[in-house]
């Protein structure tokens, strides 16, 4: 027999060797793998970068890049409450303002009288001519007129109680008339004694002076004893 041809070649042992699978042109897509499985399963692979560009990002089917959240609005606490707390601030300031200025004009002392006046009776001090005496209880406001018109009371004196605390209505009114006393002179022209002593509520709101006043029942009184006058009545 003759031996084997030269173009023979003897099959090789152990199983078969992949096909051999050719480079893919630049620029074109490569050609499925045989090992890869496919099918709606696994997204395609993303495409190779071409001419040395950097890559485009890749989305696989069904998923889509996130989009940033956009930051809250920015908010100014108090802002929208800042104007009306501030108004009315301003109102309190100003309903204190008019109060306390009320307050303190109730309460400075009256000075001189030139014309009739109604104050409260906390303004009256020593020489004041009160034009009509109030029945008793609780004195509020009273009409002052100068001295030289015709009026019922003056007060002709005026004492700072030495209490530390409110004692009581009666203690201050007994301690009051103890003091207060007429002379002679207004005796026999008809005058007897009024004390004007603070109420628990003027009491509470600062008020320590007692009044003694020289007061005529009827009819009418001219002058001032507290300036020497000659105090007629009719």
């Amino acid at each position: 027999m003759s031996g084997p041809s030269e173009d023979w070649f003897a099959p090789p042992s152990g199983p078969p060797a992949p096909p051999r699978q050719e480079a893919p042109l630049r620029g074109a897509a490569p050609a499925p793998s045989p090992y890869l499985p496919s099918g709606p399963s696994r997204p395609p692979a993303p495409p190779q970068p071409t001419g040395g560009y950097p890559p485009e990002p890749y989305y696989a089917p069904g998923w889509a890049a996130p989009v940033a959240a956009a930051p809250p609005p920015r908010r100014r606490p108090g802002r929208r409450l800042w104007v009306p707390l501030a108004g009315l601030a301003v109102v309190g300031l100003v309903v204190g303002a008019v109060l306390g200025g009320r307050f303190w004009l109730d309460r400075r002392p009256l000075g001189t009288v030139d014309a009739a006046t109604s104050v409260l009776s906390t303004r009256l001090g020593t020489g004041h001519c009160v034009q009509t005496l109030p029945a008793d209880g609780e004195v509020g406001r009273v009409t002052v007129v100068p001295c030289d018109e015709a009026h019922s009371a003056e007060v002709v004196g005026a004492r700072t109680l030495s209490f530390t605390q409110w004692p009581g209505a009666a203690e201050v009114a007994a301690d009051l008339a103890l003091w207060c006393e007429m002379d002679t002179a207004q005796r026999e022209a008809g005058f007897h004694a009024v004390v004007w002593a603070p109420s628990e509520k003027g009491w509470g709101q600062g008020d320590r002076t007692g009044l003694c006043l020289a007061a005529l029942d009827e009819g009418r009184a001219n002058g001032s004893f507290v300036a020497g006058d000659e105090v007629t009545t009719g």
